[in-house]
């Protein structure tokens, strides 16, 4: 809900800069100006992606981080990917996340430089050993027994070449 708001605004806010942004001259009727804005779409498959799961009881979305993705045997710095790391909790299983998110977040980036993205000759991301990275960071701060899955959420890479 709390994103499903975050999102209506950056749209508003969105739209209207972009209704603010109008060249000065003088006016002309010339009836309704169509803008095409695809702000609307984004919006809905930022929401298909992080919205809701209802297969996981206790969803704890960490910030986005900031990951490498690196090529060939050389590992050669091929870009970033920003990933959203969802930690899903075991029924009945609490775990004060307000206080230790910074501490989380802190594991998940050394992981993510630890462990980057690998990108193979076929140009897609193979996530394996940066997940298992991650899974690992999170049980040092949860209770591994405590965590069903952690899911790694996010496909906006931008590579530097």
């Amino acid at each position: 809900m709390v994103r499903t708001f975050f999102i209506s605004a950056l749209c508003a806010a969105a739209l209207t800069a972009g209704a603010s942004a109008a060249p000065a001259g003088p006016a002309q009727d010339d009836g309704p100006t169509e803008v095409y804005n695809a702000l609307e779409e984004a919006a809905l498959a930022a929401q298909t992606v992080f919205g809701p799961d209802e297969t996981c009881p206790q969803a704890l979305d960490a910030p986005v981080v900031v990951v490498p993705v690196v090529r060939g045997e050389a590992e050669r710095l091929a870009g970033y990917a920003f990933l959203t790391p969802r930690v899903c909790l075991r029924r009945g299983n609490r775990f004060d996340y307000i206080a230790k998110v910074h501490i989380l977040n802190d594991r998940f980036v050394r992981a993510g430089h630890r462990a980057p993205l690998r990108l193979s000759d076929d140009e897609s991301l193979d996530k394996s050993i940066t997940h298992a990275a991650f899974l690992e960071a999170a049980g040092e701060i949860i209770e591994a027994d405590r965590i069903d899955r952690l899911d790694l959420l996010g496909e906006d890479v931008r590579y530097i070449r």
